[in-house]
């Protein structure tokens, strides 16, 4: 009996995992600037050659794409994203003014594209970036 419920308890954890496996398919550049796109909760982030985030959803479908809008700069990319289950995004950016200034920054955007936030971080370049997952009754920040 003990055999039968652990050969029972094996199938089903199998049966549940071969469910999650799909075969998501992209036909795009990989590595335009260099930078590796990267899966972040089931969703595809590519860099794009003018400085934009192009956002895939789970199915390969294009969601997205956004760059980031710095005020009173002459040039702004995004140089790491990462996206929330709900396809909100953040991205470590780098920006110049009057090209002799060079700064960095971090930006937020919500899944209507609509850049929310910028937190300029002045002299200090992000460069990586990440979405801490809530706890149950906790507020994400």
């Amino acid at each position: 009996m003990l055999v039968l419920c652990l050969l029972f308890a094996i199938a089903s954890c199998s049966m549940a995992f071969a469910a999650e496996a799909r075969e998501v398919h992209y036909q795009g550049d990989l590595a335009p600037l260099n930078i590796m796109p990267t899966f972040d909760k089931g969703y595809l982030i590519v860099y794009d050659w003018n400085h934009k985030i192009n956002v895939y959803a789970p199915d390969g479908s294009p969601l997205y794409s956004v760059s980031a809008q710095v005020p009173n700069t002459d040039w702004a990319a995004i140089q790491n994203a990462a996206v929330d289950t709900d396809s909100t995004l953040v991205g470590a950016a780098e920006y110049y003014k009057a090209k002799t200034i060079a700064g960095g920054g971090i930006v937020l955007f919500d899944r209507s594209r609509t850049q929310t936030a910028f937190f300029d971080t002045g002299e200090y370049l992000p460069t990586q970036v990440a979405w801490r997952q809530a706890r149950r009754g906790e507020a994400r920040p």
